[in-house]
């Protein structure tokens, strides 16, 4: 991050070399028809898109990535096992 130049990732502490941090997401319940899923990630990659979200959330510093909900999913299973199967290991 630009704004924290002098903090290592944990790719470069040799721990964990995919992106890793907060992340928000938006759920629907299992069940839920794909045509429903397909409008609301057009919607949402739509909104992500927009000029004026994109520079409201520079002004705040906030970092933004449109994911789709097959790669939210990988990404929640990849941070999922690095928590449980390294994370875990610092307390061992």
């Amino acid at each position: 991050m630009s704004s924290f130049p002098d903090a290592p990732t944990l790719g470069e502490l040799g721990l964990y070399n995919k992106w890793y941090g907060s992340a928000r997401a938006i759920v629907a319940p299992k069940g839920t028809k794909p045509e429903v899923i397909a409008f609301y990630e057009e919607a949402f990659k739509k909104a992500m898109e927009n000029p004026e979200y994109i520079a409201a959330a520079e002004k705040a510093g906030v970092t933004t990535l449109y994911m789709n909900a097959e790669d939210t999913a990988k990404l929640i299973n990849q941070q999922y096992e690095f928590c449980t199967n390294e994370v875990a290991k610092l307390w061992e």
